[in-house]
């Protein structure tokens, strides 16, 4: 079965994420992480941006209270398998 995510199309949009959301740099985002209390490091961020890595829930978490996107879960939705953007959709 299909995975629930695209980690290639999710390390893009993550990356355009942190880059709207004024975090210029990797590092930018990984020091507001860690004081917000989200354990990070660069290479995590590398490796997810480059879809070579699954995020973790409270990386995720963390992520989507700092850059806020308007769209919320739904910024993700091209990233995700169709069930799961139906669901995500239906539940706004």
């Amino acid at each position: 079965m299909e995975e629930l995510h695209d980690v290639a199309r999710f390390g893009i949009l993550l990356r355009a994420l942190r880059q709207v959301s004024g975090y210029e740099s990797v590092s930018d985002l990984v020091d507001a992480l860690n004081k917000s209390g989200v354990a990070c490091g660069n290479d995590t961020i590398y490796a997810i941006e480059q879809g070579r890595q699954k995020i973790r829930l409270d990386l995720y978490h963390g992520i989507m209270m700092l850059c806020r996107p308007r769209e919320r879960d739904a910024w993700f939705a091209p990233a995700y398998r169709g069930d799961l953007d139906e669901w995500v959709r239906r539940e706004k």
